[in-house]
C-alpha cells in the first residue's frame, strides 16, 4: 500500500474539513474543487516543473472526467459507509506500507490502529516527497519495496 487511506482516521466522519469537501464537490464547481485537492496533495517538496508535468499528465485528466456523481460517491462511501476494520482482522500476511508526507493524507487515516489490528504490518515514509512519491522518489520507493520483498515477507512466514 502507498500513501492511501487505508484505515480512516476516528472522527473522519464528523470531520468539518470532510464536510466542506463533500460540500465542494457536490456543488456547481465540483471540478476546481478536485482539482484544487489533487494540487495540494501533491505537496512542495518536487521540482516546482516536474510537479506540473506530474499534474497535468496524471491527475489533471482524470479530474476532468470523472462525473460529479461518481467523485462524490466514492469520496462519501468511503469516507462515510465503509469499515475497514473487519478486513483488516481478516488478513493475516505480511503487509508493508509506504506514507508520504501530505497532509490532507496524514489528517484522515490511522496508521496506528492499522498496525494494533495488523501488527504483521511495516510502515515506511518516503523523505520529502508528496503523494506521487512513486514518481518524485521512486528509488526510495523501489528500495524499500526491494527490502520488504527480501526481508518482510521472510519474517511474516
Amino acid at each position: 500500500m502507498i500513501d492511501s487511506v487505508v484505515m480512516a482516521r476516528e472522527g473522519l466522519r464528523d470531520s468539518p474539513d470532510l464536510q466542506r469537501l463533500l460540500d465542494g464537490v457536490a456543488g456547481a464547481n465540483y471540478r476546481a474543487v478536485l482539482t484544487t485537492n489533487a494540487w495540494e496533495i501533491g505537496c512542495g517538496f518536487d521540482d516546482p516543473a516536474r510537479r506540473q508535468m506530474i499534474y497535468e499528465t496524471y491527475i489533471l485528466p482524470p479530474c476532468e472526467k470523472i462525473p460529479q456523481h461518481a467523485a462524490y460517491a466514492t469520496i462519501k462511501n468511503f469516507a462515510l459507509n465503509y469499515d475497514s476494520v473487519p478486513a483488516a482482522k481478516a488478513c493475516k500476511i505480511p503487509m508493508a506500507y509506504i506514507s508520504a508526507d501530505v497532509p490532507l493524507v496524514n489528517m484522515a487515516r490511522d496508521l496506528e490502529r492499522l498496525q494494533e489490528i495488523c501488527p504483521q504490518l511495516v510502515v515506511a515514509k518516503t523523505m520529502l516527497a508528496g503523494h506521487f512519491n512513486t514518481i518524485e522518489v521512486a528509488d526510495q520507493v523501489n528500495a524499500m519495496l526491494d527490502r520488504f520483498l527480501a526481508v518482510g515477507l521472510r519474517q511474516g512466514a
